[in-house]
């Protein structure tokens, strides 16, 4: 796993003192269509976490809003307006100055890990990092649900994103955010063929748009192969679609399900990412390393226990 500094603190990088925040990978556990708007955005129903694999994002305080872009997969992103970074932070400065603060600039770096368009939510994590980042280096202080505001009017997924690395459920299109049911300590196997797949050529092969949403247990699940067993009522519904768009997605789940130790491969997302769930960290190390050295890209990370729901704030 890369290795990546802790929320909330501040780091020594570069030669000089920088803020930073992790953008972890969102990772859809499941992921039914339970229907369309009449705009064509879909409604989904979807069970998120979040391992400890992630891009990075540091901040320096300055006197304009800037970006650049650093790691293996930094070098194809823009660091212009259009990137959702930027665009979070402008977005966060907007709303503080209307009510009254006065944000500085900041010298952001994002260090991109994580592949770009892959069905884990890069972008959108990236954005809600740069929410959590300045919201502390700014002295803004507003709580996760008003950044998940904020992120929303960028982006249907960057609300769940704010609240990483907690579980939770997501639906509507996104944007409605409930608790999910106690979770054990996992770990996650993310692996990428290194392969485009549009979202809307996946959406587009989509039979049918009427699944429902998944009942979790009150008690929730003690252990990874209870976890397991819940999952095996659900699916990702646009994995089919996805293998027929991009049929290295099928050998990437094939690799994954093959590995000694795994209890499920899905995909995430509209993929192209896939996962590996263990429930002990060594094989989840060796799956990946495996994996790599087959010529993919792939990280291990742990998903941290989730607690009995509670409200989200």
């Amino acid at each position: 796993m890369a290795a990546e500094a802790a929320a909330g603190t501040r780091a020594e990088a570069r030669g000089g003192a920088a803020w930073s925040e992790p953008a972890r990978a969102k990772v859809n556990l499941h992921l039914h269509v339970l229907g369309r708007r009449p705009d064509g955005l879909h409604l989904l129903d979807s069970l998120v976490v979040f391992p400890d694999i992630a891009d990075l994002l540091e901040a320096e305080p300055a006197r304009a809003l800037s970006l650049s872009l650093d790691g293996p997969f930094g070098a194809g992103l823009s660091a212009g307006a259009d990137n959702l970074v930027i665009a979070a932070a402008e977005a966060l400065a907007a709303r503080a100055a209307r009510e009254g603060a006065q944000p500085a600039g900041a010298a952001l770096r994002l260090v991109k890990r994580l592949p770009v368009a892959s069905g884990i939510g890069g972008g959108s994590a990236d954005a809600a990092a740069a929410l959590r980042l300045l919201n502390r280096m700014w002295g803004l202080d507003y709580p996760r649900s008003v950044l998940a505001e904020i992120g929303l009017g960028l982006g249907a997924d960057i609300p769940v994103c704010v609240h990483a690395p907690r579980a939770l459920v997501m639906s509507g299109i996104g944007e409605v955010l409930s608790p999910a049911p106690a979770l054990p300590r996992f770990w996650l196997v993310l692996a990428n063929p290194g392969v485009a797949t549009p979202t809307g050529a996946v959406f587009g092969r989509l039979a049918h748009r009427d699944g429902r949403a998944a009942a979790w247990a009150a008690e929730g699940y003690a252990d990874a192969a209870a976890l397991v067993a819940a999952l095996a009522g659900t699916s990702n519904m646009l994995e089919a679609p996805a293998r027929e768009v991009t049929p290295q997605v099928g050998a990437t789940l094939d690799a994954l399900a093959a590995a000694p130790g795994v209890l499920q491969a899905r995909m995430s997302g509209s993929g192209a990412t896939c996962f590996g769930l263990f429930a002990r960290e060594k094989p989840a190390l060796a799956a990946a390393q495996a994996l790599r050295e087959a010529g993919m890209w792939a990280e291990a990370g742990a998903v941290a226990p989730t607690p009995a729901p509670a409200p989200i704030r």
